[in-house]
C-alpha cells in the first residue's frame, strides 16, 4: 500500500528516501519535486497524453 495515496495497485512499486512504500505516481513526484505528492493529485484519475491530428 503506498503510503502517501493509500492505492494498492501500481505498475510499479519505488522507495521513497525513508524507505517508505510509494506506488509510481507518489514515487516519480517525490523524485522531481522533493516533496510527498498532494493528496489532490493522488485521488485523480491519470492523464492521458494529448495527440493532435496534424497530418504530415
Amino acid at each position: 500500500i503506498c503510503t502517501v495515496c493509500q492505492t494498492k495497485t501500481s505498475p510499479l512499486w519505488r522507495r521513497g528516501d525513508k524507505g517508505e512504500v510509494l506506488c509510481n505516481a507518489c514515487g516519480l513526484y517525490h523524485k522531481h519535486h522533493k516533496k510527498p505528492r498532494p493528496i489532490s493529485l493522488a485521488n485523480s484519475s491519470a492523464r492521458s497524453a494529448r495527440r493532435s491530428n496534424h497530418q504530415n
